[in-house]
This record gives C-alpha cells, sequence and structure tokens, in this order.
C-alpha cells in the first residue's frame, strides 16, 4: 500500500504521540498545584523543591551514569541553562496560582504556543510551515473560549504567568538546540538539579512546613514522579523528532485536558463556549498534524 507524501514518517508520529503523552500528564498540575498552593497553603519553594528533588531522584537510580561530570561539561552546562528556564517557569506559574484563576492560568500559559514560532522565527531564522501557522490562531480564539478570561480582572498573577508563558517559549526553543547530542540522562538530571536547587535557595525566604498530610504526599508524589520525571523524560526524548512550533501546538491539548479534569474533580463546567473553545483547539492541532 502506497503512502501519501503528506504522510508524517513513524518516528514523527510516535515523536508527537508522545509529546501529547507528555501534556496529558501536564494538564494534571493544574488542579494538583491549585490545590497544594491555594487550598492547602504549602509554601511554594519547599514544595517545588520535594517536586524536583523526586525526580532528581529517579533519574539517578535510571542512569547512574548521569552523574558523571568528567567530559560532559557541555551537557552540563546546557542542561543546567534549561533548568533555569523551567524554574523560572514552573515558579512564576505556581506564583501566579495564588493570585489568578485556574483557567486564566491556563489560558497565559498557553500564550507559548504564540510565542514560539516569534521566536523560532528571530532566533533559529527557521519560518514555520504554512498549515502549521493556520493552526495558531485557531488555537489562540480556542484557548479565549475555553477559559475566557475576560470574565476577571488582570492580576498580579496574569502578569507572573505571562513570565511563565515566556520562559516555557525559550525553554521550547532551546531544548530543540541543545537536546542533539546529549545524552538523556545528563539532559534531565541537570535540568532538575538546577529547579531543585533554585527552589530550595527560595525556601530561605518563605517560612517551612514541617507537616506534610498523606493526601498532600500523594499528589507531590505524582508531580515529581509523572508530571516532571516522565513528562520531561519524553519531552526531551521526543522533541527532538518534530519541529518547536509542532511541539508547542501538540501541547496545546493540555488545557483541554485540564477543563475535563476540572469538570470531574471540581464540577467545573465548561458550558458552550467552553466545548467551542475545546473543539477550536483540537482542530487547530489536526490542521498543524495535517503538514
Amino acid at each position: 500500500m502506497s503512502t501519501a507524501p503528506a504522510t508524517l514518517p513513524l518516528h514523527h508520529r510516535r515523536a508527537e504521540g508522545a509529546l501529547f503523552i507528555a501534556a496529558a500528564m501536564w494538564a494534571t498540575t493544574f488542579p494538583g498545584m491549585k490545590w497544594l498552593f491555594a487550598d492547602r497553603g504549602l509554601p511554594l519553594a519547599q514544595t517545588m523543591a520535594l517536586r524536583f528533588g523526586i525526580a532528581v531522584l529517579l533519574v539517578v537510580l535510571w542512569w547512574p551514569r548521569s552523574l558523571r561530570v568528567r567530559g560532559h561539561g557541555r551537557a552540563w552546562a546546557g542542561s543546567l541553562w534549561l533548568g533555569f528556564l523551567l524554574a523560572v517557569g514552573f515558579v512564576a506559574q505556581g506564583a501566579g496560582l495564588f493570585w489568578t484563576s485556574a483557567s486564566n492560568s491556563a489560558f497565559i500559559t498557553s500564550l507559548y504556543v504564540v510565542f514560539v514560532p516569534i521566536l523560532q522565527t528571530l532566533w533559529l531564522r527557521r519560518r514555520p510551515h504554512g498549515r502549521t501557522m493556520m493552526g495558531l490562531p485557531l488555537c489562540f480564539a480556542g484557548l479565549l473560549l475555553l477559559t475566557r478570561p475576560w470574565e476577571s480582572g488582570f492580576s498580579p498573577g496574569d502578569l507572573w504567568t505571562l513570565l511563565c508563558a515566556f520562559a516555557f517559549s525559550v525553554y521550547i526553543i532551546e531544548l530543540q538546540r541543545l537536546s542533539v547530542g546529549i545524552d538523556l540522562g545528563h539532559l534531565l538530571l541537570g535540568q532538575f538539579i538546577a529547579v531543585a536547587a533554585l527552589c530550595l535557595v527560595g525556601c530561605l525566604f518563605e517560612e517551612s512546613t514541617l507537616s506534610i498530610a498523606p493526601l498532600e504526599w500523594a499528589v507531590i508524589v505524582h508531580l515529581g514522579v509523572l508530571c516532571t520525571f516522565v513528562a520531561t523524560l519524553l519531552q526531551s526524548r521526543f522533541q527532538r523528532d518534530t519541529t518547536p512550533t509542532r511541539a508547542a501546538l501538540l501541547f496545546m491539548g493540555e488545557p483541554v485536558i485540564a477543563a475535563l479534569l476540572a469538570w470531574g474533580m471540581r464540577g467545573e463546567m465548561l458550558g458552550a463556549l467552553g466545548l467551542l473553545g475545546a473543539g477550536l483547539i483540537l482542530g487547530g492541532i489536526l490542521v498543524s498534524e495535517s503538514t
């Protein structure tokens, strides 16, 4: 059976499927982080340090050779820089959740779908494919309808989350540039160590919580294992097999899944506009996938 010229090679389809799974895992962070920070009042830096400390431990257990330093200077430099970008993004996102709604956070964070192709053009001097660009306005309009940010004011939390979106955009671009030639163990370990270390420094400026309830620990472990270790492993391994803009569009499945989780776990209804927005986002992804 012949294959149409527009059909993506198998390794591209496998890579983009893995990236969508990573987006689904990240979608669970919105209700999890909102519950830990806003509802339970856990300190941001301490919680993030525990989350990424778990990820560090998993990398060391999974790939002990990632601890080697000699002869891996370039790998450590690149992964630590990526970790700094991750730290800025995750801490800014967590700080934003103190002051803004989960829907606003999802919308503003996902603005990286607009930032990435702009940065790709300026930074890498590589124009995205035409059909990929056609998917961007569909995703942007869908996010507006899904989250309806005009229903609440623009808060300091929105500004923090805007910083998060920009940091994640730079991270996607830089991961594409730096991941080639760096083994996966060093790529992950350096990132997680950088985030955990910066968050440990942040613990010096906030009140510590010595008592963490079992259910809170369960959520932190979930964030550390699936949302950090597994999801970042998938992104670091497979994003190199696609383009930054297509990766950003695939990650747009995150707010759709997050909205479904909010409906199932917290009883939040999407409504007619929300359902239309979710459809537009999926449509934008499908337009991109047709290239």
